[in-house]
């Protein structure tokens, strides 16, 4: 994919530079902070599997991004896409457009742990990397992502609190299981959202250890989530469950529903034998279950915010040939906000990094829909 706009004269080009500056770039005296005299960047996007809902969403946010800084720099940025849940196929793909020639990369790794050799090699090239959704471990990056931790937490409480509104306080001093659906363990996202959704049911097990919890990793994919909660129901049976945490909405959509509603398990959400649903990611058919009264509630990842901060920041390190951004959070939020107005993705704000070297800069997850109603405009999924 291409963006192609004619070349403005060399003081447009450089109206990013002023602003970034103001950031507290470099000057670029020392040849690497300033503009270059390019004119045209191609860029690596490595993604999941091209069908996925989400990240069509998130590249979506990228292309508008892209296009829209093309225009306003007059450069040229061509994309070159390639989408695998396959840690080996990534790693494949991008060295073949490195052999080719690129100047930047955006990347959402299948496995993080294996890309921590080639990002070296790309830094050692002078190549700047953006990363997002999940984070490489153990290396220097600038990453984009939501707050997994509170996405899971209010997935978490949204649970709890249906159960306390249908069924009072009784339901935590019985016996019952909680179903929790992972994506990959080892994914920086899985985890947060994980650590959220345990630091809400933790207390409560705690307090009462005849409940339990069944968490068990699904790979998203709705086929394993399915066979993950059919055999929880057949193990414990349908009226010990309590409630399903999905870590993303393929593991709810197309596996926890699907079992409830095989089990007889389905009821109208205010009944007391209905068992909340809770997910992370908020696409279409997430919303519309939600306003069927069958999924309690999701915790939105902004795929199009993700998309458009990331190319955002990637655009900035090309064109001032820097290996980090010249663009505090406040300064990529100030941009945003002037060029797409507020969006309920807002405010992009540094996150504190653990597991990675680098600046996170942290976009807003939200709940639907107790932040923001299921047709409320502002959903990516829309």
């Amino acid at each position: 994919m291409s963006f192609k706009k004619p070349l403005l004269a060399a003081l447009a080009l450089t109206g990013m530079l002023a602003t970034a500056a103001c950031g507290g770039g470099d000057s670029g005296d020392d040849g690497t902070g300033g503009a270059g005299d390019k004119s045209e960047y191609n860029v690596a996007i490595i993604r999941w599997d091209p069908n996925d809902e989400f990240f069509n969403g998130v590249q979506a946010g990228e292309d508008e991004e892209y296009q829209r800084l093309a225009k306003e720099l007059g450069i040229t940025i061509n994309t070159n896409v390639f989408g695998a849940n396959d840690e080996a196929e990534q790693v494949e793909a991008l060295r073949a457009q490195m052999a080719k020639g690129i100047d930047g990369v955006s990347l959402v790794s299948w496995r993080g742990e294996a890309m921590k050799g080639i990002l070296g090699e790309l830094r050692d090239e002078g190549i700047p990397i953006v990363t997002h959704n999940s984070y490489v471990p153990d290396v220097e990056q600038t990453y984009v992502s939501f707050d997994g931790v509170l996405a899971g937490e209010k997935a978490a409480q949204a649970i709890v609190d249906t159960l306390d509104a249908n069924r009072g306080e009784a339901w935590r001093q019985s016996d019952g299981v909680f179903v929790e659906l992972r994506c990959l363990i080892t994914l920086s996202t899985d985890v947060d959202r994980h650590d959220g959704m345990h630091s809400v049911i933790d207390p409560i097990m705690e307090a009462n250890p005849k409940i339990e919890i069944v968490t068990q990793e699904a790979e998203c994919d709705g086929e394993k989530a399915r066979k993950i909660t059919d055999d929880a129901i057949s193990k414990y049976g349908i009226d010990k469950v309590l409630g399903v945490m999905a870590i993303d909405g393929t593991a709810a959509i197309g596996g926890a529903i699907p079992a409830l509603k095989a089990a007889g398990g389905l009821y109208p959400n205010t009944d007391p034998k209905y068992i909340p649903v809770a997910s992370v990611d908020c696409s279409k058919a997430e919303l519309d279950s939600i306003a069927a009264g069958e999924e309690t509630e999701c915790s939105e990842q902004p795929a199009k915010g993700e998309g458009i901060v990331a190319a955002h920041l990637l655009v900035d390190m090309m064109v001032n040939q820097k290996l980090e951004p010249t663009l505090s959070p406040a300064d990529v939020q100030a941009k945003l906000a002037e060029a797409y107005g507020e969006q309920p993705w807002m405010p992009v704000a540094e996150v504190p990094a653990s597991g990675f070297t680098g600046t996170w800069y942290g976009i807003k997850s939200f709940a639907v829909p107790g932040d923001l109603a299921v047709d409320a405009p502002g959903h990516w999924a829309q």
